[in-house]
């Protein structure tokens, strides 16, 4: 029975360093690191979205209703907060409003990263990603006063 169970353990200890060791990357003698000198091989490209699932509730921006726990409230602001209705979102001066900080914690999503090789030696030259400016231009200001990288989209947000 010990056997058994030494010959287990000794085959999953050979397994996962397969796995752990098999995650290095391979050096390429002949161009040196093709990713360059800083990068350690690790690819962040794709989309990248917030997941939930079952915890969702322990992540949210609010927190259980009504629980306000070590803040200090009258009953003013405390009616104030009862009576909050997500419709207000709807409004045009109430859509750009700040978020609390527990919210960056689920309003990055939907990221786009990807990277830009040269077609030839396959060498990492960028790594990219999607960025959206919320600026108002006027008519007297154009592109060119302004330079931005391509790819990247220039949004106009009046009221």
């Amino acid at each position: 029975m010990r056997t058994i169970t030494l010959g287990i353990a000794l085959f999953a200890l050979l397994v996962s360093s397969v796995i752990f060791l098999g995650q290095a990357p391979v050096p390429n003698p002949g161009l040196g690191n093709p990713l360059g000198p800083m990068v350690s091989g690790t690819d962040f490209s794709g989309s990248w979205r917030w997941l939930n699932h079952q915890d969702a509730p322990l992540f949210t921006a609010a927190g259980d209703i009504a629980d306000w726990g070590g803040i200090p409230l009258n009953d003013a602001a405390r009616l104030y907060a009862l009576s909050w209705q997500a419709s207000r979102q709807t409004l045009k001066q109430q859509q750009c409003m700040g978020y609390v900080p527990p919210y960056t914690w689920m309003s990055p999503g939907n990221h786009r990263i990807w990277e830009e090789r040269d077609p030839f030696t396959q060498r990492l030259t960028a790594i990219s990603g999607q960025f959206t400016w919320m600026d108002v231009l006027t008519r007297r200001h154009t592109h060119r006063t302004r330079s931005r990288v391509s790819r990247q989209e220039n949004s106009k947000a009046t009221y």
